[in-house]
């Protein structure tokens, strides 16, 4: 899965201004002064269209404007066109300090002196930069945070030996975009005016600038650089080079004290460390201590991305006693809180799980926040440090998974990001963090063990028939399926936010089914279909020689067959983008080829079961759906067995407890004893109660709190006559009833 870290920008780390660059500035505007926001400190004055209004700029003492949709400023272009081949200006450099605080098409410039056109930069409402003659940058602006960009150009005639043109893009000093260099004297020259953040046709949402920059020369990517930025990132270790697990993705790279070894991370090819007792990490941070108030620092953001083996230890993250020795200065207890004694723990409000991977944020800022964040929510508002310098504060370098007595129990480790800045509860929000069972990502389950009504759901909305099916057995006895045949499928309304996911579908979703083909060769056998209109081939199937997947996906050619009348657990982990894996009972069999965001694979609200347009969807029978809200990692999937199984008990590999399900109870009828099953998603109070036709109470089996998983009871019905039984299970908000017959 990606790394969900993201850079937030919020503090300038690097501003120089340098007597060489000085001297090619034609025009500089900063906003200073909130009584006269037009005002030039180099160059003519800017003229407003529309409306505008003073807010704080990203530092102490500097000023911003907030141009609201509609407005733009407008100003006389400073640059001689002597300066640059043709009848226009075509080598400049503009750089602009701005920020947006929802992302939406945002006009940064417009050469078109009547607003008549489309501006000539943007930045998308993906985040991404640039314009469609140019191309755009990848997605990088982050919403609410301050950037410098800076675009750079050089437009001339490329077809001409020695004529090499560019047009680039820097947003906080790095290359995003070498964008497709313009020919002189068109839409891309600078004419006698020029409109910052306007365009014509309302693709021109609401910005913020704190300062603008016009050059008559296309700066260099030395000098871009000597402009600096706003990012704020200064440490990021991602551990995914194998060969090289103390490599820097940000700032410098970590020294390793005792053993730390190379791990599986929470996704595939999202990879970790391993961290043994009495071994850790030297990080040095790269934070300016000068951005912060006194003789260290005292104002920072970490963020890791963890896992605890096993609880019942001390689990360090991170020690600021340079010396390791002092106990450490943030920890997991033996029971599963965050914190320290100084800061207090999340006793009430937060535990992790063993086996389960976290990411775990502390913002810091002395005198006034100490706050915890477990996968982007905030568990607890900590004691902060009272005073500057105190414990809290931060020398040079963080040793992480350090302790001087012994509470470093190993740990494993998938990203570490610093930051040198108290980050918002909305940056930590952004940064999101990983999918638990245990939150609602099961969102739809159905069993078909209601005779009555097959299509009843345990979990989500009741499936959708159309056409026909029959019941038939399931995987294990009392385990009920359906079996549907050509023409006919399930329609299922999933329930899964498309907000979970990159795009504006559903990109992230994982299928389990337990199926069995009655007959291979019918040719084929469809398990979905994700055209609702169902008026296109299917898009996961089995061929008539066994093989599953699509052509799009790959198929199992070599790495698995399906064999007729043969129960199969299958799960399709789907993170379009990133991944595309297909599993049979529990074991992955194939790395599907990635699909892309917003794709064919994609989900609408509804998703069809065994649907084909053109007959392609032979007789298939099927015991058991389960969809997700989450791209399940495979230790999840794993945990999940085989057909029939009970998944997810809490003995399981990964400790993630399943659904909440009442079993048939067997023998059924029965004459004097039976055996009742169910799963609990929960720790949680349970009460299972028999009644008779009357409604009334006949026996209590269980009342009191039971940890999650499966559980079995005996029931002995000696004393009771025959004829038709209720039993009843609560657990939290959910209830099922089932029947059942005594026999004498």
């Amino acid at each position: 899965m990606k790394k969900i870290i993201v850079t937030a920008v919020i503090f300038i780390t690097q501003m120089v201004w340098t007597q060489d660059l000085g001297q090619y500035l034609a025009g500089h505007w900063e906003f200073d002064d909130a009584n006269n926001l037009t005002l030039a400190t180099v160059g003519p004055d800017l003229v407003l269209v529309g409306s505008d209004s003073a807010i704080a700029g990203p530092g102490d003492g500097n000023g911003g404007v907030h141009i609201p949709t509609g407005s733009h400023y407008v100003v006389t272009n400073p640059i001689d066109t002597l300066l640059s081949a043709g009848s226009y200006v075509n080598e400049f450099t503009i750089m602009m300090d701005f920020r947006v605080n929802e992302l939406a098409w945002t006009s940064i410039y417009q050469t078109d002196t009547t607003n008549a056109s489309d501006a000539d930069a943007w930045v998308t409402g993906s985040g991404a930069v640039g314009v469609g003659a140019t191309g755009y940058s990848d997605p990088v602006v982050s919403p609410r945070n301050w950037h410098r960009l800076v675009i750079s150009v050089v437009n001339t005639d490329t077809s001409i030996v020695g004529h090499d043109g560019f047009y680039r893009i820097y947003l906080d000093s790095l290359l995003i975009l070498d964008g497709i260099p313009q020919p002189p004297d068109i839409r891309f020259g600078l004419r006698e005016k020029i409109l910052w953040s306007a365009d014509n046709d309302g693709e021109d949402g609401p910005i913020d600038i704190a300062e603008i920059r016009l050059y008559n020369k296309a700066l260099d990517d030395s000098e871009v650089a000597s402009l600096g930025g706003y990012s704020i990132h200064t440490g990021h270790w991602t551990f995914d080079d194998p060969t090289d697990l103390s490599n820097a993705e940000i700032g410098t790279d970590l020294e390793f004290v005792g053993t730390v070894t190379a791990t599986s991370g929470p996704f595939p090819g999202d990879e970790a460390v391993n961290v043994l007792l009495g071994s850790h990490m030297i990080a040095t941070h790269g934070i300016d201590p000068f951005a912060s108030e006194g003789a260290k620092v005292n104002e920072y953001t970490i963020v890791m991305d963890v896992m605890v083996p096993v609880l019942g230890e001390w689990y360090v993250l991170w020690q600021i006693d340079p010396t390791n020795e002092s106990d450490g200065d943030f920890a997991i207890r033996p029971t599963g809180e965050l914190g320290i004694s100084a800061t207090g723990y999340t006793y009430d409000s937060f535990q992790v799980n063993e086996g389960e991977w976290y990411r775990i944020a502390v913002v810091a800022e002395s005198g006034s926040r100490y706050d915890i964040y477990a996968d982007g929510k905030l568990v607890l508002q900590g004691t902060p440090d009272d005073t500057l310098d105190g414990r809290f504060s931060l020398e040079s370098t963080i040793l992480f998974a350090a302790d001087n007595d012994g509470d470093d129990a190993p740990i494993n480790i998938s990203d570490i990001s610093v930051f040198q800045k108290a980050l918002s509860d909305q940056d930590i929000a952004d940064m999101g963090g990983f999918p638990h069972l245990t939150e609602n990502t099961l969102v739809g389950h159905w069993t078909f063990d209601d005779v009555v009504n097959p299509l009843t759901a345990t979990v989500g909305n009741d499936l959708v028939l159309v056409g026909t099916h029959e019941l038939t057995d399931g995987p294990t006895y009392g385990n009920l399926g359906t079996r549907i045949g050509i023409g006919s499928h399930y329609r299922a309304s999933h329930n899964i936010d498309t907000l979970l996911s990159a795009g504006n579908y559903v990109n992230m979703y994982t299928i389990v089914m337990d199926f069995r083909v009655p007959t291979l060769g019918q040719p084929w056998n469809s398990i979905f279909q994700t055209d609702t209109s169902n008026s296109t081939d299917l898009d996961c199937g089995i061929r008539g020689t066994g093989e599953i997947g699509i052509g799009d996906t790959g198929y199992t050619y070599d790495l698995f067959q399906v064999e007729e009348g043969v129960w199969y657990r299958l799960a399709i982990a789907v993170l379009n983008g990133l991944r595309y894996d297909f599993y049979i009972n529990g074991e992955m069999v194939m790395e599907g080829i990635v699909q892309a965001i917003d794709g064919r694979f994609s989900l609408d609200p509804e998703i069809l079961f065994f649907a084909d347009q053109n007959g392609e969807d032979g007789t298939i029978d099927v015991a058991e759906i389960m969809m997700y809200s989450t791209y399940l990692s495979p230790d999840s999937i794993a945990s999940l067995g085989g057909p029939g199984g009970v998944l997810g008990t809490s003995d399981g590999p990964s400790g993630i407890p399943y659904g909440f399900k009442l079993n048939q109870n067997y023998p059924n009828p029965f004459n004097p004893t039976t055996t009742i099953s169910y799963t609990i998603p929960f720790n949680s109070k349970v009460k299972l109660v028999v009644y008779n036709l009357l409604g009334r109470e006949v026996r209590t089996l269980v009342n009191g709190y039971e940890k999650a998983g499966m559980h079995v009871v005996d029931f002995d019905g000696s004393n009771l006559a025959s004829g038709l039984y209720f039993f009843r299970l609560t657990s939290g908000d959910n209830t099922q009833n089932r029947k059942m017959l005594i026999l004498k």
